[in-house]
């Protein structure tokens, strides 16, 4: 993940299992209701993913990144699905693990502070 100068958003880029890496802009008020209501994890033996992709200026110039206008989460015992609704895209639905979800937890908690919440 990476935050905007303006703290508008994040640019967050998830490393797929037999697809390329997928890599969208999140806005803030997104990564607020997910820190709100993403599950926090509760096995103090969970490692971290083994790939994190990088985030480069590319990802940052290129057209192909899309715009989050929402996401609805369905939560599972050992995996959250995440449906991206993107502007001029399609849906793109991600299914992450319980490391992956707590990773991404924890990076949005940090950025969170760069980040301005317009909802309160």
């Amino acid at each position: 993940m990476s935050c905007d100068k303006l703290g508008n958003m994040l640019l967050v880029k998830f490393s797929c299992v037999g697809a390329k890496d997928a890599c969208l802009f999140m806005p803030a008020t997104i990564v607020f209701w997910l820190l709100d209501n993403m599950p926090v994890n509760q096995n103090p033996n969970l490692r971290a993913p083994e790939v994190q992709p990088k985030i480069t200026q590319d990802d940052w110039d290129s057209s192909q990144t899309a715009r989050m206008l929402s996401a609805q989460c369905m939560q599972f015992p050992d995996a959250l699905r995440m449906t991206c609704e993107l502007v001029q895209r399609p849906d793109l639905t991600l299914l992450l693990n319980t490391s992956c979800i707590e990773l991404m937890r924890r990076y949005m908690q940090v950025y969170s502070t760069e980040l301005i919440n317009l909802e309160n």
